[in-house]
């Protein structure tokens, strides 16, 4: 019986010190949540979080075109039937700030009853890093394959990034032509 009792006070330990913000939901609401998930949110009291819905902090449609209410219930059918689901998804503060998180969401069982455990990890920095990367990257790849020096940038690239181990960054905005900053790192002589 003690082990049992220390096994639920280090679970709750975890889960109200954890850096990512969790949650408990059961039926569609929020039941419980760690300051960390208040923090992330922007909410300052936890009565101000329950009772809500993950749907709530969630913007009308996600990033593929899909509307948030039908692909989270999609998603939260899936933890359902597999147990626990992982992915990346919009929310949005309660101000409406959106920002990305990689969201894991786990069918447990508490106190008797099926709740869902939810565990969202700002990933914004990294996703905004992704998108300008895709994006620049499309941008060379349309330059390359369009241009009649198509070879020619592509010979560049590979000299300055392979060769050089430097960076070649594309730059361009719509009637402003395209810009390439090329980044090297110089050694000095001794």
């Amino acid at each position: 019986m003690a082990e049992t009792a220390t096994q639920d006070s280090g679970f709750e330990t975890v889960f109200r010190d954890s850096k990512d913000g969790l949650a408990i939901f059961k039926d569609g609401y929020f039941v419980d949540c760690n300051q960390s998930m208040l923090d992330l949110v922007g909410v300052s009291k936890r009565e101000d979080f329950i009772g809500l819905t993950p749907f709530d902090f969630s913007p009308e449609f996600q990033y593929d075109g899909q509307s948030s209410a039908d692909k989270g219930m999609q998603l939260i059918e899936r933890c359902y039937n597999e147990g626990s689901v992982r992915f990346e998804w919009i929310h949005k503060k309660f101000n409406g700030e959106p920002f990305w998180t990689e969201v894991i969401l786990t069918k447990m069982v508490l106190n008797g009853e099926v709740v869902v455990h939810a565990n969202w990890r700002d990933i914004s920095e990294k996703k905004d890093l992704e998108l300008k990367i895709a994006e620049q990257k499309e941008t060379f790849e349309t330059l390359f394959n369009e241009s009649l020096d198509g070879l020619g940038l592509n010979v560049t690239y590979n000299i300055v990034t392979n060769v050089l181990g430097g960076t070649i960054e594309c730059r361009s905005e719509e009637g402003q032509g395209v810009e390439f900053l090329i980044g090297l790192h110089v050694k000095e002589r001794a």
